[in-house]
């Protein structure tokens, strides 16, 4: 090799640190790009585990809580079917009740959504804590189903002594040109149901045109038989008598007219109820 000559396979420190140099650039170069896939990978890591997570909750609830309504629903659609006939009065507070008991079931299952589900707090770290504690969230289901079977046991209460309307099971005889001392007889078709009967009476002028003898008149009720009853004497027009029925197969009332001598009325009923 003579003494001009460059052996091979070396070369000149200034020819090789600018490949040194291009190298070390595109190491920087791969680096930086690993570093913008590890953050993109790492922000869909984090959005999948978020949406998974509101999943989650959804399918908590819908899976959990919403059981509550249904059985809530339910127990109150039962109770509906089974209402009996009767004063519509009596129905307002069960009515009320099974409302209540409804849309509170309702939103239980609404908020259970905030409160994280049925899930553990450990799994969800950024709701632990929120809303009440387990012992009262069960409480409040346990409220909840109590008032709905109330309801429906209500309803079975009403429909064993509840009021039943029998007003058109009645026929009132001898009603018409009723004068003073004479009684009138009411009927009931039919086994009484209840132990109890509620009769309110109306009195009319037979001859409007004559006088007002249905002003001055008043009516004892009382059953065949049986002895009349302070509570059910000198009753007047639109007033109610409560009588205790004996449990006999047959309901026979009798309703006397005291009133003017010479002065005759009509007699009716206006409301029979069976309760009790």
């Amino acid at each position: 090799m003579s003494r001009g000559e460059i052996p091979e396979g070396s070369g000149t420190p200034e020819r090789q640190r600018p490949a040194a140099s291009a190298s070390g650039t595109g190491g920087a170069k791969a680096s930086d790009g690993g570093t913008a896939v590890s953050g993109t990978v790492f922000r869909s890591s984090i959005s999948s585990t978020a949406i998974g997570h509101q999943y989650t909750l959804l399918w908590e609830w819908a899976a959990g809580w919403s059981v509550l309504p249904v059985a809530v629903g339910s127990i109150t659609a039962v109770a509906l079917a089974r209402k009996p006939e009767g004063r519509t009065s009596q129905f307002v507070l069960p009515y009320t009740l099974m409302a209540a008991t409804v849309l509170a079931a309702v939103l239980l299952a609404v908020l259970a959504g905030e409160w994280g589900g049925r899930g553990r707090a450990a799994e969800r770290p950024t709701r632990k804590g929120t809303g009440p504690s387990l012992g009262i969230r069960v409480a409040m289901v346990v409220m909840c189903l109590a008032a709905a079977l109330s309801g429906l046991l209500w309803m079975e209460y009403l429909r064993e002594h509840g009021e039943v309307d029998v007003t058109r099971r009645v026929v009132l005889e001898n009603h018409s040109g009723v004068g003073d001392g004479k009684s009138a007889t009411l009927i009931l078709d039919g086994r009484p149901e209840r132990d109890h009967l509620r009769v309110t009476v109306s009195v009319e002028d037979e001859n409007p045109a004559a006088g007002a003898c249905a002003r001055g008149t008043e009516i004892d009720v009382a059953l065949e038989g049986e002895p009349l009853r302070g509570a059910n004497k000198a009753l007047v027009d639109g007033e109610t008598a409560e009588l205790e029925l004996g449990g006999g197969n047959e309901v026979r009332v009798r309703l006397t007219v005291h009133t003017v001598s010479g002065c005759h009325v009509e007699l009716g009923v206006t409301d029979v109820f069976l309760y009790g």
